[in-house]
């Protein structure tokens, strides 16, 4: 008899334990969700879409009887995040939502192949809006400041231009007559010279007086134009 009493206690137990009502994994994903958005409002420009992976269906946790917790582990800064914790205080349990975020802004990007060595043109780019997240390094978001710089090495059609793509054209050819503008304060010179190598925009350069055949060093300052600081210690 009493073993009886103990097995139809034991069946009531299980049976109560198995229809407890379980937490959707569902919800646990749109928490996560919603959480890393509201987060990351005002802090990044340009359009957010979060994703969270299907969590594993062996992961059974009883409904939270209050709203469930969603935090951001120490380690993360919303905009980089790769998981959300989601707890809840009754009954307790805690869980981690592996989320993928993805930034989308308006950028410069090729219409078109551009090889190394071309100079830019604005046919040669268009602005649409990519996934900034998976760019490493600084991107353009105005046309106009690409103009006239020189591809370093192949883009293809629809990638982002960043500054690593991109390089300012020599201006100056090694040989080639220049003036050379030394100054001193208010005071300036102006004498000819001869580059000995070429030069970028703003690079320092090799040049000869022509006079005095004396070899300096001076500041490409455009296609003819040198510049030496006599005052600069």
């Amino acid at each position: 008899m009493l073993q009886r009493l103990i097995l139809a206690l034991l069946c009531i137990s299980y049976a109560a334990f198995a229809s407890a009502e379980r937490q959707s994994l569902a919800s646990l994903k749109q928490i996560a969700i919603e959480y890393i958005k509201a987060q990351n409002q005002g802090l990044v420009t340009g359009r957010i879409e979060v994703d969270a992976s299907n969590l594993d269906t062996r992961i059974r946790v009883n409904k939270c009887q209050g709203n469930p917790i969603a935090f951001l582990p120490s380690s993360y800064k919303p905009a980089s995040a790769r998981a959300v914790g989601v707890k809840c205080l009754s009954p307790k349990w805690q869980i981690y939502v592996p989320v993928k975020i993805k930034i989308f802004s308006p950028a410069v990007v090729a219409a078109r192949p551009l090889k190394a060595g071309m100079i830019v043109n604005f046919s040669d780019v268009s602005v649409k809006e990519v996934n900034i997240k998976r760019l490493r390094h600084h991107y353009y978001e105005d046309p106009e400041k690409l103009i006239g710089k020189q591809i370093k090495h192949t883009v293809k059609i629809g990638q982002a231009i960043t500054k690593r793509d991109v390089i300012e054209p020599k201006v100056i050819k090694r040989g080639q007559f220049v003036r050379i503008q030394a100054r001193n304060g208010a005071l300036a010179v102006t004498m000819n010279g001869i580059a000995m190598q070429d030069g970028r925009v703003n690079q320092l350069i090799r040049v000869k007086n022509s006079s005095t055949g004396r070899v300096i060093q001076a500041v490409v300052r455009s296609a003819q134009v040198v510049e030496v600081n006599l005052g600069k210690k």
